[in-house]
C-alpha cells in the first residue's frame, strides 16, 4: 500500500498528518542525470516515481475530506478542521520520518485505523457518506492481520538471539511459511541444517549458533518465542532477552533517578508541593496525609508533570512504569 502523508503539523508537535491511503500499482525504474560525457560513475537521482491506485472515485483508495474541511472552515469560523484530521501512529514515528519508507504491517494497520476515524468524524460533521471509503479500509486491514502471521517480531528475535540481521533471516524464511503458519517448526529445522531450509543461510546461521540453540534451556527458548509475538525492533528484543543489556538500561535508569534525587536533596526542594510530617493531631494527619497523597501525583519538571517523592510512595516502588518504544 501507499500511505501518503504530510510533513507534519503544528497542532499536533510535530505529527505527520495522513492525506490518504491507496495501494501501489508499479515503481519506474532509476534515472540517470542528463551529464555532458562519459564517466566513471553514472550518476541516479534519488527519487523513483510510484504509480498508485488512487482515483477520483475512491474504488481503490482514497483521500481524506480536507478540502471539505477547509472550505467549511471558511464558511464557519467556530469550525475547526482538526476534527477531521488522521494523524500518522505516533509509536512509529520513525517509519513516518522520510520522504518515503516501508512501514511495517502494525504501522500501516494503526495508519488505517485512523483513517478510519477520521472518516468516521467526518460524516457527522462534514455530512456525506463514506462508507465506500471504510468498506475499503476494512478489506485492507484483514489482509495485513493475514500479512503480519502470528510472529510479527521473529526477526527481531532471532537477532536478539544472536544472529547477525535476523530480519533478512526471517525475510528468507516468510516465502516457505503458509498463511498465519507457526514459523517455529521452520526455524527448528533452520538450526538443524540451514542451507536444507534455504541455500546460504549457514553464513548467518552458523554452527556455533545451531550447537548454541540445540542446548538452550526451556526458559530462553520459550522467552525467544515468546518475544517473537510482539513487533518489536531488534534493540528492544536484544534488551529483554540477553541479561547484559538489562542490566545496562537498568544502570542507566537507576543512575539518573539517583542524580536526580541527589539533586533535590542538595537545594532541600520539594518541587513547591507541601510535604509536612502529622504533628499528632488527627484533622492535621489527616490533612498532612492529604497533602502527601497531592504531592504523589504531581511535581514539575520542565512543562512535564511527574510523580514527587513523599514517605507514601515507598509502597509502590516500581509499580507503575511506562513502556518506551525506542
Amino acid at each position: 500500500m501507499l500511505l501518503l502523508c504530510q510533513a507534519r503539523s503544528a497542532d499536533r508537535g510535530g505529527g505527520r498528518v495522513l492525506i490518504g491511503i491507496g495501494r501501489v500499482l508499479g515503481v519506474g525504474s532509476h534515472l540517470e542525470y542528463d551529464r555532458s560525457g562519459e564517466g566513471e560513475l553514472d550518476p541516479i537521482p534519488w527519487e523513483r516515481m510510484v504509480e498508485h491506485s488512487i482515483r477520483g472515485d475512491f474504488s481503490d483508495g482514497f483521500l481524506l475530506p480536507y478540502d471539505e474541511a477547509l472550505a467549511r472552515a471558511e464558511q464557519d469560523q467556530d469550525f475547526e478542521p482538526a476534527e477531521v484530521v488522521a494523524f500518522a501512529p505516533e509509536d512509529h514515528w520513525l517509519e513516518f520520518s522520510y520522504g518515503s519508507e516501508h512501514v511495517s504491517n502494525d504501522a500501516a494497520i494503526a495508519a488505517l485505523v485512523a483513517c478510519a476515524g477520521a472518516l468516521e468524524r467526518a460524516e457527522r460533521v462534514l455530512g456525506g457518506s463514506r462508507l465506500k471509503q471504510r468498506e475499503w479500509i476494512d478489506a485492507r486491514l484483514g489482509e495485513l492481520w493475514r500479512m503480519r502471521g502470528p510472529a510479527p517480531g521473529l526477526g527481531a528475535a532471532l537477532s536478539a538471539f544472536g544472529i547477525a540481521n535476523g530480519n533478512l533471516v526471517a525475510y528468507r524464511l516468510a516465502p516457505l511459511l503458509e498463511e498465519n503458519d507457526d514459523p517455529w517448526p521452520l526455524v527448528e529445522r533452520m538450526f538443524d541444517a540451514p542451507d536444507a531450509v534455504a541455500p546460504g543461510l549457514s553464513g548467518r546461521v552458523t554452527e556455533t549458533l545451531c550447537r548454541t540453540w540445540k542446548g538452550l534451556e526451556d526458559g530462553r527458548r520459550a522467552l525467544i518465542r515468546l518475544l517473537s509475538r510482539f513487533e518489536l525492533s531488534a534493540e528492544q528484543a536484544t534488551r529483554f532477552y540477553q541479561p547484559t543489556e538489562r542490566g545496562k538500561a537498568f544502570a542507566i535508569r537507576t543512575s539518573r533517578s539517583k542524580t536526580r534525587l541527589r539533586a533535590r536533596s542538595s537545594t532541600g526542594s520539594t518541587w513547591g508541593c507541601s510535604t509536612s510530617s502529622p504533628t499528632g493531631a488527627a484533622g492535621n494527619a489527616s490533612s498532612s496525609g492529604m497533602r502527601r497523597r497531592e504531592c504523589d501525583g504531581m511535581r514539575m519538571a520542565g512543562d512535564r508533570a511527574a510523580p514527587c517523592w513523599s514517605p507514601s510512595m515507598t509502597s509502590r516502588a516500581g509499580s507503575t512504569r511506562r513502556a518506551s518504544s525506542n
